[in-house]
């Protein structure tokens, strides 16, 4: 199959599942290790995930600017608390990968993450 075919069926699968409560990541490998698809690098998922959040974003634009202009109110703080907690654990889990892909020794707080 044509690497250009591929990447719009793999497109399509990021689009239809990013707004469903499933993990669009997992949709994205399935076919890909089952064989169905060609397996694509790591940094072609990390590209097209990107792409699915920068749409998500101007989808949702309005509320993106009520969450920025309206921070002191209790409703957008609670989303911004929330935002904040998802990052921090995003980053600490990334941290914790590339320690261990280098073999550099973590910090006993990242390692409990796993």
């Amino acid at each position: 199959m044509p690497d250009w075919l591929t990447s719009i069926l793999l497109g399509v699968i990021e689009g239809i599942t990013e707004f469903l409560p499933v993990s669009s990541t997992g949709h994205l490998l399935v076919p890909q290790q089952l064989g169905w698809l060609e397996k694509q690098t790591d940094l072609f998922n990390i590209a097209i995930q990107s792409g699915a959040v920068i749409a998500v974003l101007f989808n949702f634009t309005d509320r993106v600017k009520q969450l920025t202009l309206r921070w002191r109110e209790p409703e957008a703080r609670d989303y911004l608390a929330v935002s904040a907690g998802c990052s921090s654990t995003s980053l600490a889990s990334s941290y914790r990968k590339m320690c261990c892909r280098w073999r550099w020794r973590c910090s006993s707080a990242v390692c409990c993450l796993s």
